[in-house]
């Protein structure tokens, strides 16, 4: 049995809680184009409808872990996306409170946070102004819901 002596782990990246404030729209991923390669990132819409990894100034939506899931090919405890080739729909997450994982910075409640674009960490989080995002605009209102964990996960709102 583990013991939390100071705080529980806030979740898993791409995990959406609150669920009745949540609207998550099935969306295609762009065929050809890159995959996202976790949960809990940014994603652009593409003029046809479908979504791709944060790329560009303004973000659609959220990538979300889709409920309930079941994989064979990964060990406990990994999480591998689907690939645009064997996707079909994913989930997204246009408005709603989501744990992601925090690239850089400090987060606290109430303060906005802003996006990366570039490299590896396309569609992550970072506080404002930590140098570890692009600042793009957030839709709506979007802000951290508290301190991050010890593994780095965050709850934030975005789009309310």
């Amino acid at each position: 049995m583990v013991a939390f002596l100071t705080r529980m782990p806030v979740g898993w990246p791409g995990a959406y809680n609150r669920t009745h404030d949540a609207t998550v729209e099935p969306t295609p991923l762009a065929p050809g184009g890159p995959a996202p390669t976790a949960y809990g990132v940014a994603l652009t819409m593409t003029p046809t409808g479908a979504a791709l990894p944060a790329a560009a100034a303004s973000i659609y939506g959220m990538y979300v872990r889709p409920y309930p899931t079941n994989s064979n090919q990964d060990p406990l405890g990994t999480d591998t996306p689907p690939t645009p080739a064997n996707a079909g729909n994913v989930d997204v997450m246009v408005r709603g409170y989501l744990v992601v994982k925090l690239l850089a910075g400090t987060a606290v409640k109430g303060a906005p946070y802003e996006f990366s674009v570039t490299g590896g960490n396309a569609g992550g989080v970072a506080a404002v102004g930590s140098g570890g995002a692009t600042p793009i605009a957030c839709p709506g209102r979007s802000y951290f819901m508290g301190p991050a964990d010890a593994n780095g996960m965050v709850e934030i709102a975005f789009n309310i």
